[in-house]
């Protein structure tokens, strides 16, 4: 069981020249391509043309079964 079997939804967040944020999700359970995240931008960019100011992408995990023990927050440094 890797990754590609948690991943539950792909993210794509828009912030606008103005700050203005736009989140858009799909449902995915697959392990995503660029093309995938490419599809959502586009319908994401296409509810407004403007300038972007700063673009990011992400997976949604599955969440963690009761009985497990959480992972926790991992360390940056």
């Amino acid at each position: 069981s890797g990754l590609q079997d948690k991943i539950r939804g792909i993210v794509v967040k828009l912030k606008f020249t103005d700050f203005t944020p736009m989140t858009r999700e799909r449902v995915f359970e697959k392990y995503p391509s660029v093309a995938d995240f490419k599809l959502l931008l586009e319908e994401a960019y296409n509810q407004r043309s403007e300038p972007i100011r700063l673009l990011g992408i992400g997976v949604r995990l599955e969440a963690a079964s009761s009985n497990r023990t959480p992972a926790g927050q991992l360390k940056l440094f």
